[in-house]
């Protein structure tokens, strides 16, 4: 197995782990797994290996990957009485979003 798939694993097992210690701290889950991400990047470079990313495909990525993420997450944690609340403002912002 190559070593970034074994690298994904063990962040991924470490998220596992932290996660019941996160919900009992009452701190988002989503900033801890960016800071342990940027953390754990700046590691990664620190030992001397590239990560592939270049400014010029920092938008590309927040925007296609990091951002999904964020508003799937949110969505899938919103209660249904606030949905059907908003439902007007969410269906006009979905209808004229540019895709």
């Amino acid at each position: 197995m190559p070593a970034v798939m074994i690298l994904l694993l063990m962040i991924a097992l470490f998220a596992a782990l932290i996660e019941p210690w996160i919900k009992r701290t009452r701190i988002p889950f989503t900033a801890v797994l960016v800071i342990l991400g940027f953390i754990g990047s700046e590691i990664w470079t620190g030992l001397g290996f590239d990560t592939g990313l270049r400014w010029g495909s920092f938008r590309d990525i927040i925007l296609h990957l990091l951002v999904p993420i964020l508003v799937f997450e949110s969505a899938y944690h919103m209660p249904a009485k606030l949905l059907l609340k908003n439902s007007l403002p969410v269906f006009i912002l979905a209808h004229y979003c540019p895709v």
